[in-house]
C-alpha cells in the first residue's frame, strides 16, 4: 500500500513539474518569438506599439469597436502583403517595387509580422516644417520676359507644380486667373485632413477636390471649401505662391496640393507623403504633363542622413520611374545648431556632456554596435552648479539593449536622496536594417529641473548621432563642469534632411533675399544689421550626406522672402505683414526650396523630357559661383554645393551639354593610388603640373603641394574621410582610411 502511495505521488510531481516545464517553455518561446517579430519594426513602431499595449492594459474596461489604425511602409513581397493588409481590414495605398504603403490596424502589426513575405514594417521618423526680389536675384525675370538668346517666354506653362504641405488658401489672389478671378490655377487639392467628401481614387483617406469644384466656391456656387481643408499655418500657401503664383516663379504652370497633418506633433508621416508624391506624380501622367514637386520638410532625427532607408528609397524610384519628374527638397534649418555628434574614432571613456532632457538618435555600423558600451550618468543635479558624484546605469552594448523586444527605461535616483527620482532614461533599438543599427536614447526628468548629463562611450569603431536641441559645451555651461580632455566637441554637420537627402532629390539651401522691407503700417523692417544680400543664411542646413555625397546641390534665396499670406493664418505680429495684409515675410530653406521648384517648372516646360539627372546637372553647371559663394571655400562644397540658382543660365543651357558634366570637374586624367590611402598617394596626371591642393568636403584647402616633378604626397596628417586632389580644373576623389 506504502508502494503505491509512494508510486502516486511521484507521478503527481513528475506531472507537476512537467507542466511547470511545458509553460516555462511555452512562455520563453513566445518571448523568443516576439523579439524575432519586433526585429521587423523601426523603432518607432516598437515605441507606438508599447504605448497602444500600455493603453490596452489600463482600459481594460472600456472596450470599443473602433480599432486604431497606423499608416505604415511594409517592405517584402508586395503581392502577397497587400493580400493579407486587405483580409484583415487593412488599405494599401501605394504600391512600390519591393514596398507598399498601407493603412492597417494596429493590433494587426504583429501578425503581419510573422509572415515570411515581410522583410520590414516602418512607421519612419517625424517631419518637421522648414520654415518679391527673389525672381530678380535668380534673374528669373529674364525668362519670363523671353530675353535673348531665349527664342520664347518660359512661365511654366504645361507644367504640373506639386506642392506637399500644410494646404493652400483657393481664394488668394496668386491662385486666380488673372483675367478672371472665378477660375482657379489649382487643378486640385487632396486633404489628407478631411474625412467628409469624395476620396482620391486608389487612396483610402482624405478627400479630394478637382478645379471645377473648386471654381464652384469661388464664384459662390457652393461650399465645398470646409473648416479641415483651410491652410491656417499659411505655410503652403506662401510656399506655393513663390513657386507658382501669379507672381511666382512658374505664373502658368497648373498647381497640386496635398494638404498633410503638420498641425499634429509627433505625427509619423513617412507612408502618407509618400502616397502625396505618387498621387501627384499620377495627376501629372493623366494631364499629360512634366512634374516637379516641392517639399519644404524633411526628418532630421530617426534617419541614417544617406539615402538608404525606404523613405528615400521609395522616392528615388518615384522620380526615376519616367522622365519629366524632379523632386525639389529643403535641405533644413540646422546649420546654425551643433545637434551632431560622430565620425570620430572611439577610445575608453570618450564621452559628451548635455545640459537640458533631450533626445539622441544613434546610426551605428552593424560592425560596432556589439563594440561599442555607453553609460549615462547625471553629472550635474539641478542645474547650474549643485554637482555631485554622479547616479549612473552600468555600462553595456548597444547590441545588448537592440537584441530586446521593447524600450527599457531606467529610473536614476539622486546620490543625496535615494528615494528623490533624478530622471527617467529610456532606450532601444532596432536592427531591421540590412546596413546598420539605429538606437534612442530619451531623457526626462520628473519635475521642472535642468539636470546636465554625461553620456560616455568607449570601445572601438565610430557612429552618427543626431539631437533634438543642443548639446552643452563644458567651456560655457553656467556654473561649469570638471575640465575633461575625453570631451567630444559637438558640430552642425551632416545635417542635411529627408527628403533632401536621397539620391534623386536636388536639395536646396539658403541665401539672404534681403535686408528690409515696408511692412502693412509702412515701417521700414530692417531683418538685421549685420546681413547682406547674398550671403548664406546661417540657417541653411550643412551636409555632406553620411555617405559622402555633396549636398545641398544648390543654393536660392530664402531668407526674408514676401510670398501669400493664408487668409486663415494668424498673425499677431504685424510688422510681418506686407501690403494689404495678403502677403508676409517667411524665411527658412521652406522658402528657397520653391524657387528652385518653379526653375525646375520653367525648365520642363523647354524640356518636358528632360530627366531629373539631365535636370541637376544642368542647374549645377549654371550655378553663379561669386564672392560670397566661394568664402567657404572652393565649389561644390558641403554649404553652398555647387553655387546660387540661376535661372536665365539654366535656361540657356542645352539638354545635349549636360550629359556629361561632372560637378567636381572629375575627369580621367589624374590618377590617385592607392585609393583607399593610409600614409602616401601617388599622383599620376597625364599632363605637366606645377602646384597640387588637396580639399576637404568643405572646400577648405587643406595642402598645397609645389610638384617639381614630384607626385608622391604625404597624407598621413589628414584624418580619415573623402578628400579631393586638384590639379588646375581637374579634380579626383580619394579616400583616407
Amino acid at each position: 500500500m506504502k508502494n503505491i502511495k509512494f508510486v502516486t505521488l511521484m507521478i503527481a510531481l513528475l506531472l507537476f513539474f512537467a507542466s511547470c516545464s511545458s509553460y516555462t517553455y511555452t512562455k520563453l518561446n513566445k518571448e523568443q518569438e516576439q523579439i524575432e517579430i519586433s526585429r521587423k519594426y523601426d523603432l518607432k513602431l516598437k515605441k507606438v506599439i508599447a504605448l497602444h499595449n500600455q493603453q490596452v492594459i489600463e482600459n481594460k474596461s472600456n472596450s470599443s469597436t473602433i480599432k486604431p489604425m497606423v499608416n505604415l511602409m511594409i517592405s517584402g513581397e508586395t503581392e502577397i502583403i497587400r493580400n493579407h493588409v486587405v483580409n484583415v481590414g487593412g488599405k494599401v495605398n501605394s504600391m512600390f517595387s519591393n514596398m507598399l504603403t498601407a493603412h492597417l490596424p494596429i493590433e494587426e502589426v504583429s501578425d503581419l509580422a510573422k509572415l515570411e513575405s515581410v522583410r520590414k514594417i516602418e512607421l519612419g521618423a517625424e517631419f518637421e516644417l522648414h520654415n518679391d526680389s527673389a525672381i530678380v536675384l535668380v534673374r528669373a525675370e529674364k525668362v519670363h520676359e523671353g530675353h535673348t538668346p531665349l527664342e520664347q517666354k518660359y512661365t511654366g506653362k504645361g507644367v504640373v507644380v506639386g506642392i506637399i504641405d500644410t494646404g493652400i488658401d483657393i481664394f488668394h489672389d496668386e491662385f486666380r486667373l488673372p483675367s478672371d478671378s472665378t477660375k482657379s490655377r489649382i487643378a486640385y487639392l487632396w486633404s489628407q485632413l478631411a474625412q467628409n467628401g469624395k476620396k482620391p481614387i486608389g487612396f483610402g483617406y482624405g478627400v479630394e477636390l478637382s478645379r471645377s469644384e473648386i471654381e464652384s466656391d469661388l464664384s459662390g456656387q457652393t461650399e465645398l471649401f470646409v473648416d479641415t481643408l483651410f491652410d491656417t499655418k499659411g505655410h503652403g500657401t506662401h510656399v506655393a505662391a513663390t513657386a507658382a503664383g501669379n507672381n511666382g516663379l512658374a505664373p502658368e504652370s497648373e498647381i497640386i496640393m496635398v494638404q498633410v497633418d503638420f498641425n499634429n506633433e509627433n505625427q509619423f508621416l513617412s507612408a502618407s507623403i509618400l502616397d502625396a508624391v505618387k498621387y501627384i506624380y499620377d495627376k501629372a501622367e493623366d494631364m499629360g504633363m512634366p512634374c516637379v514637386i516641392n517639399t519644404s520638410f524633411g526628418q532630421r532625427i530617426g534617419i541614417p542622413h544617406d539615402g538608404s532607408d525606404s523613405f528615400s528609397n521609395a522616392i528615388d524610384e518615384l522620380i526615376s520611374s519616367k522622365s519629366g519628374r524632379a523632386l525639389v527638397a529643403s535641405a533644413g534649418n540646422d546649420g546654425d545648431k551643433k545637434i551632431h555628434l560622430g565620425e570620430f574614432q572611439l577610445e575608453q571613456d570618450s564621452l559628451w556632456i548635455y545640459s537640458w532632457r533631450n533626445r539622441m538618435y544613434f546610426h551605428i555600423p552593424k560592425e560596432f554596435s556589439n563594440q561599442i558600451e555607453f553609460k549615462i550618468e547625471v553629472d550635474s543635479v539641478e542645474f547650474p552648479n549643485n554637482l555631485k558624484s554622479g547616479v549612473k546605469t552600468q555600462w553595456q552594448t548597444f547590441s545588448s539593449v537592440i537584441d530586446k523586444s521593447n524600450l527599457i527605461t531606467d529610473t536614476l535616483f539622486y546620490e543625496y536622496s535615494p528615494t528623490d527620482t533624478a530622471c527617467f532614461i529610456s532606450y532601444g533599438g532596432s536592427d531591421f536594417s540590412d546596413t546598420h543599427d539605429e538606437f534612442e536614447i530619451i531623457l526626462q526628468e520628473p519635475r521642472k529641473v535642468f539636470n546636465i548629463y554625461k553620456i560616455m562611450f568607449r570601445g572601438s569603431g565610430t557612429f552618427h548621432s543626431w539631437n533634438y536641441s543642443y548639446i552643452a559645451d563644458p567651456s560655457t555651461t553656467n556654473g561649469g563642469l570638471p575640465s575633461n580632455n575625453r570631451y567630444v566637441f559637438p558640430d552642425n554637420k551632416y545635417s542635411i534632411s529627408s527628403p533632401a537627402v536621397a539620391h534623386n532629390t536636388i536639395a536646396v539651401g539658403s541665401y539672404v533675399n534681403r535686408i528690409q522691407y515696408t511692412d502693412i503700417n509702412g515701417n521700414q523692417q530692417p531683418i538685421f544689421p549685420f546681413q547682406t544680400v547674398g550671403k548664406l543664411s546661417t540657417f541653411s542646413s550643412i551636409g555632406p550626406s553620411t555617405d559622402l555625397r555633396m549636398k545641398p546641390d544648390i543654393v536660392a534665396p530664402g531668407e526674408t522672402i514676401i510670398s501669400a499670406r493664408s487668409a486663415r493664418k494668424k498673425q499677431n505680429d504685424s510688422t510681418k505683414l506686407v501690403g494689404d495684409g495678403t502677403y508676409i515675410m517667411f524665411s527658412g530653406t521652406s522658402m528657397s526650396t520653391p524657387v528652385v521648384a518653379g526653375a525646375a517648372a520653367l525648365f520642363f516646360e523647354k524640356y518636358p523630357d528632360a530627366n531629373v539627372s539631365q535636370l541637376r546637372e544642368a542647374m549645377m553647371s549654371t550655378a553663379i559661383k561669386d564672392e560670397q559663394s566661394l568664402s567657404k571655400g572652393e565649389l561644390p562644397n558641403a554649404y553652398w554645393g555647387n553655387g546660387k540658382l540661376d535661372v536665365f543660365a539654366l535656361m540657356n543651357k542645352s539638354i545635349s551639354s549636360v550629359e556629361n558634366y561632372n560637378p567636381y570637374y572629375s575627369t580621367n586624367s589624374i590618377s590617385i593610388s592607392p585609393n583607399p590611402a593610409s600614409d602616401f598617394i601617388e599622383i599620376v596626371y597625364q599632363d605637366n603640373f606645377i602646384n597640387v591642393e588637396i580639399l576637404n568636403l568643405y572646400g577648405e584647402i587643406l595642402l598645397s603641394i609645389d610638384s617639381n616633378s614630384n607626385n608622391r604626397i604625404d597624407v598621413s596628417s589628414l584624418s580619415s574621410g573623402l578628400y579631393f586632389v586638384k590639379i588646375g580644373k581637374n579634380v579626383q576623389r580619394f579616400i583616407k582610411l
